[in-house]
């Protein structure tokens, strides 16, 4: 009602759905291989999940920087090849947008992993806090005056997926009564077994 048909939707939509698609496919990927190997882990009596868990976080970590570095570098070319209907104004909307956009592909990997934690847990909470972004970008609109321009968008998104991804990760620490440092290293067992299926399920639905 705010915004109406205006080119900051368009922008924020077109946006929204270019830069996330690469971490929400990460993340289906990732609960469907991933609970299953966490379940079982939680079952064992041994260290294994502690040492497993913190290479995990480091993993995520890195990968997310990376996609985030990506996202950005690429998304001139994204704008040149897809989306070549939108109109400069829009185009140049698209790119203020990264600002958050960048950072919430990281935010969206670890949330992400959490939730699947979470669910390893038989906790299912990650799917109230799935609407927390939106909570926070109503608020902020709301707040906002009159044509408030891409702000209320922009920075909504960007503390609203800051506050899903920190919460469900303090859930997930505190259900697994273990916070996971990252340990950046492959030295569990388990590496092997989750990189052939994430592999193959990765392979399959980025063709897709």
């Amino acid at each position: 009602w705010r915004y109406g048909v205006s080119g900051e939707v368009d922008a924020y939509q077109y946006t929204m759905t270019c830069a996330t698609w690469l971490p929400v496919t990460l993340v289906g990927v990732l609960s469907v291989v991933l609970i299953p190997l966490l379940v079982r882990l939680n079952r064992e009596e041994s260290d294994a999940p502690d040492g497993f868990l913190g290479q995990l976080n480091a993993v995520i970590l890195i990968c997310g920087v990376l996609a985030g570095l990506l996202t950005w570098w690429l998304w001139p070319w994204v704008l040149g090849v897809f989306g070549q209907g939108l109109s400069p104004l829009v185009q140049g909307m698209t790119s203020d947008l990264m600002l958050a956009f960048g950072p919430v592909v990281l935010l969206t990997l670890v949330a992400g992993v959490a939730s699947a934690r979470l669910r390893a847990r038989e906790l299912h909470v990650n799917n109230v806090l799935e609407g927390v972004p939106a909570m926070v970008i109503l608020v902020w609109v709301l707040a906002s005056p009159p044509s408030p321009g891409l702000g209320p968008l922009l920075w909504g998104t960007l503390l609203g997926t800051l506050i899903q991804a920190v919460w469900l990760h303090w859930l997930a620490a505190r259900a697994d009564g273990d916070w996971g440092h990252p340990r950046p290293g492959f030295s569990s067992p388990h590496w092997p077994e989750l990189f052939r299926a994430v592999g193959i399920m990765l392979a399959g639905q980025i063709a897709m």
